[in-house]
């Protein structure tokens, strides 16, 4: 079953709303099948590397509404340990943003989708994560990739482009930005009350 997402009020104010427009190079067989997450994603994501600095000015006028207490409660842990390093975290990315040159839009390719298990149990495990990327690069080459667990688009976007958790480290925002990658595979899924959404990235 697909995860079909819905702005709450609160999620309005971070005015994501405007970044979210069709991509000239949308391939509409294969966008036909796909989730109104996965969608969703893929267009914030092209529309960020059309215009890295426009995104830029959305990450520092986010940072008073996620620090906001009242706020604070509808974001995620990954979020959350971001903060703790403090607002400098989402200005330093902020800044290398707003030196990056536009980047061509990636095309959607169906040969590098790496479908989502549909066991809730499968869906939280690295491992079978890793398994299938390893089955899918015996076919095709995988230059990047990464699952993410946040069913909210905007939230989802900023934990991507921020992604400062230790054990990440900047390698999610590495792969949306990377200039010589060509195609995206995104694939996505809620069962029970775990969502998970895998990102695969080749040249």
């Amino acid at each position: 079953m697909g995860c079909q997402c819905s702005k709450s009020q609160n999620d309005q104010n971070l005015n994501l709303e405007n970044l979210i427009e069709t991509p000239s190079n949308t391939n509409p067989n294969s966008c036909l099948c796909l989730t109104e997450y996965t969608k969703t994603m893929f267009k914030l994501i092209n529309k960020i590397r059309r215009n890295p600095p426009e995104f830029a000015n959305l990450i520092e006028q986010s940072i008073k509404y996620i620090t906001n207490e009242n706020n604070r409660l509808i974001f995620s842990y990954k979020l959350k340990v971001a903060l703790t390093k403090g607002e400098s975290v989402f200005k330093q990315v902020a800044e290398e943003l707003r030196k990056m040159p536009p980047m061509p839009p990636l095309e959607f390719k169906d040969d590098i989708v790496i479908e989502v298990p549909s066991e809730e149990d499968d869906l939280k495990d690295i491992k079978v994560f890793m398994n299938k990327v390893l089955e899918k690069k015996k076919n095709c080459s995988l230059d990047a990739y990464f699952k993410d667990a946040i069913k909210d688009p905007e939230i989802a976007i900023l934990i991507i482009i921020v992604d400062d958790t230790e054990k990440n480290s900047g390698k999610k925002r590495a792969a949306v930005l990377n200039k010589d990658f060509k195609y995206i595979g995104i694939s996505s899924i809620y069962e029970g009350n775990t969502f998970c959404a895998y990102y695969t990235f080749s040249k």
